[in-house]
């Protein structure tokens, strides 16, 4: 089993080279699929996975090195990983993204062949589940009905919670009307490791007409992704969906036509746009940046009446923003106050600073 914990470092000794830890991964590959002589039982069931006999073990076994090698290359050499990656640093491939609207996606729904193919496909573009591995993790007992949520344990990145949307609603019922009593699993029917999920749904949009889309079930997930992120924080989002927001930025979030058709018919208003507005409503108290407060200028003073009625200037102007008060002296000296105001500096002469 040695060969299996290649990763870890030896007691007491120093960690194993790039060239060390590879051959290690190169040999316990080995241990689990099989050397080129004989292949194990698992190197067996891989065959059968992707549909091969046993002629084509060979190039099976070449295959499985080659990606032991690059395995631990490409996460220990950002060079290498440029390589792999066509010299884009990693970026994603645009030309594999693709927003699949809810009028395909219920085409899709239409054409399945059952329940629980309406479920998945459901969960995948309105969960925006991991197919296959959370919609098979998925039991009933995770479905809380009170509450309009179900909880997924994702063998990727743990526990997280997903409200009921009403577009699942309708399959969860169905589904849950089905089962039989003391079901477990939400979905049964598609355990077997023979049952290639994939290939099943790409017959199931040939039969309403569609033409497969790239990375079938990722996209569904990337379009619910980014349906959601118009509508919550994308904090909120990336709990349900079980990503970061970086990751989402850059393999998930696409713009969509209906974002240009929203912008152009003015939907979407700018934020600053609504702050200049609400700004320009509100009255300010003191001259404008374009004035000068001179002994003279008693307009842009308060004014009050004493007890006999007389007309009495106040020695107190409050400065806008929140700044403070500033008091009039009667020895006439001018103060420059760095004040910014509608983006100018209001200079106020002949007042002085209350301490």
């Amino acid at each position: 089993m040695n060969p299996l914990l290649a990763k870890r470092t030896p007691l007491g000794g120093s960690p194993n080279t790039l060239v060390e830890h590879t051959s290690d991964v190169v040999e316990a590959a080995e241990c689990l699929f099989g050397p080129a002589e004989c292949r194990t039982r698992l190197g067996s069931e891989w065959l059968r996975f992707f549909r091969l006999d046993s002629t084509h073990w060979l190039h099976f076994h070449d295959n499985l090195l080659a990606a032991s090698l690059f395995h631990d290359w490409g996460k220990a050499n950002k060079g290498m990983q440029d390589l792999l990656a066509g010299g884009s640093g990693g970026q994603p491939n645009k030309e594999r993204q693709f927003h699949v609207d809810r009028d395909i996606i219920f085409r899709v729904i239409d054409a399945a062949p059952s329940a629980e193919w309406r479920l998945i496909i459901a969960l995948s573009r309105f969960g925006g589940l991991r197919c296959p591995s959370e919609h098979l993790a998925l039991r009933w007992q995770d479905v809380d009905w009170d509450r309009n949520r179900f909880r997924v344990d994702s063998p990727k990145t743990g526990e997280r919670w997903i409200p009921i949307f009403p577009e699942l609603r309708p399959y969860f019922d169905e589904c849950f009307a089905l089962a039989k009593e003391g079901a477990v699993n939400v979905i049964t029917s598609y355990r077997s490791d023979n049952v290639n999920m994939r290939m099943q749904l790409e017959r199931i949009i040939r039969r309403a007409g569609l033409k497969p889309w790239p990375k079938l079930f990722h996209n569904l997930r990337a379009s619910r992704q980014t349906e959601l992120a118009a509508e919550y924080p994308i904090h909120v989002v990336c709990a349900w969906i079980g990503n970061t927001a970086a990751i989402a930025a850059k393999h998930y979030l696409t713009v969509r036509e209906t974002d240009f058709q929203r912008a152009s018919e003015g939907g979407a208003e700018s934020g600053a746009l609504e702050a200049q507005k609400q700004a320009q409503h509100t009255s300010v108290p003191v001259c404008t940046a374009s004035q000068e407060l001179t002994e003279d200028q008693g307009h842009c003073e308060d004014m009050h009446e004493d007890a006999e009625g007389r007309k009495k200037t106040s020695r107190s102007v409050q400065v806008p923003g929140g700044l403070g008060t500033l008091r009039r002296s009667r020895k006439v000296r001018r103060v420059k106050v760095p004040v910014t105001y509608h983006r100018n500096p209001i200079r106020i002469g002949d007042v002085q600073l209350d301490p």
